[in-house]
């Protein structure tokens, strides 16, 4: 098994075990670890902007991490006064993906000088002030300047390796479909926060603290046994979507989804779509209305599909 092969298939049960769990907001504490550990890196995070302009950050540190000299809260702070200011226009990474309208993997190293503008340099700086010379990103959600990106960081001159490209790249798709569950459960399953997962969208710093072994919240008694993955798909089975526009709003086939269903139907005790809303909706595990539009319903740009 290639170097690659072996970093990648660690995430394999991280990956399983997020899918099955409920999680209504991303996880950034246990996929975070698991990215500096798979890149040696000294901070992860999930940095966001939306259509409106607001934006965000929440990131995780390597312990004993230097950050320039800063303690990680300050290192935090700073990046979070970056990813809120007009400097993040000029971040290479940034500008590459509005350019480029590529949604594949990259690092802040490989973005050509052509790209950047005349204040890419001043971002750069920032980073190197707080300990970040070299970053690579892992993009979830793109439409236009809206966006929603895992970023991994490290200081050093050196940039990440053509190895670490191709493990960023197979590990998207399992984030992104982590992602996109977390927003259909997020709409299903308003106001509730499992212990021990991240907020995303309302503050930074580093993510709350684990729970149970894998830092990952139990099923609750109001499940009514389904995982995360089957809450997801009866959520988009009540908005009246087919198994394949199911299996595109959660990155996997129409095939797989069936299989869900069956799983859903047996759980639930009913032989039909109908009846499994009935019971949903009955005991709480579904909004009343459709979800709302949003990343997976505005294309294949605005939704990458692995």
């Amino acid at each position: 098994m290639s170097t690659v092969d072996t970093r990648v298939a660690l995430w394999v049960d991280i990956a399983a075990e997020m899918l099955s769990a409920p999680l209504t907001e991303f996880p950034v504490e246990v996929i975070g670890r698991g990215l500096i550990d798979s890149f040696e890196a000294d901070y992860a995070a999930i940095s966001w902007r939306h259509v409106d302009g607001r934006s965000g950050l929440r990131s995780v540190t390597r312990p004993g991490a230097a950050h320039g000299g800063h303690s990680a809260p300050d290192a935090t702070a700073l990046a979070v006064t970056a990813v809120t200011s007009p400097l993040l226009d000029h971040h290479p990474l940034v500008r590459w993906f509005i350019a480029t309208d590529s949604g594949a993997p990259q690092s802040m190293r490989r973005v050509p000088e052509a790209v950047r503008s005349d204040r890419s340099a001043d971002a750069i700086d920032l980073l190197h002030l707080i300990g970040s010379d070299q970053e690579l990103s892992i993009p979830l959600h793109l439409q236009g300047v809206s966006h929603h990106v895992v970023v991994v960081g490290r200081a050093g001159s050196a940039d990440f390796s053509n190895d670490d490209m191709a493990v960023a790249r197979r590990l998207q798709p399992l984030l992104l479909a982590v992602h996109r569950q977390v927003h259909v459960l997020g709409l299903a399953l308003p106001g509730v926060r499992p212990p021990g997962s991240a907020l995303l969208g309302a503050g930074a710093g580093a993510g709350a603290g684990a729970g149970a072994a894998a830092g990952l919240p139990e099923s609750r008694p109001s499940d009514l046994g389904l995982s995360g993955r089957e809450l997801a798909v009866l959520q988009l089975l009540a908005s009246g979507r087919t198994a394949g526009a199911i299996g595109w709003a959660l990155g996997c086939s129409g095939r797989t989804v069936q299989k869900h269903l069956e799983h859903v139907y047996r759980k639930l005790g009913v032989r039909d779509r109908v009846n499994a809303v009935r019971v949903g909706r009955e005991a709480g595990l579904i909004r009343m209305s459709a979800p709302p539009s949003g990343p997976e319903a505005s294309g294949p740009r605005a939704l990458l599909r692995p």
